[in-house]
């Protein structure tokens, strides 16, 4: 995760290597918000992430921790998130991934087979 201003790292107790890292908002205070994430159909596979800057930030993130590509976020009432002001510390988040991705990777992975089988 890049952190560009207003981001400072703080060496605390506890955890790999101590650390934390804090985002600062304009007020100084901490926006840092964390969330429970998991993919629509697969809620024993949850991350935990840092939510911060844009909503495509938040999406790149989820899509890395949960090995996907998230192209929208609800929270638990079933609401499409279109802004992350109104996501709150603690929420826990439903996210979607692109079907034309996952059936990219339904036709890529039977044209393998189709090839392994022809080959072998």
């Amino acid at each position: 995760m890049e952190r560009g201003e207003g981001w400072e790292e703080k060496k605390v107790g506890g955890g790999p290597g101590g650390r934390v890292a804090v985002h600062s908002g304009p007020s100084g205070g901490s926006t840092l918000r964390w969330v429970t994430a998991f993919l629509n159909g697969s809620p024993k596979n949850r991350k935990v992430v840092a939510v911060y800057g844009t909503l495509s930030d938040l999406l790149s993130v989820v899509s890395s921790k949960l090995s996907i590509k998230a192209t929208s976020v609800y929270n638990g009432k079933g609401g499409l998130i279109d802004d992350i002001a109104l996501i709150r510390d603690d929420d826990v988040l439903c996210v979607e991934e692109s079907h034309l991705l996952i059936l990219t990777q339904i036709l890529s992975h039977l044209r393998d087979c189709q090839d392994s089988t022809q080959t072998g």
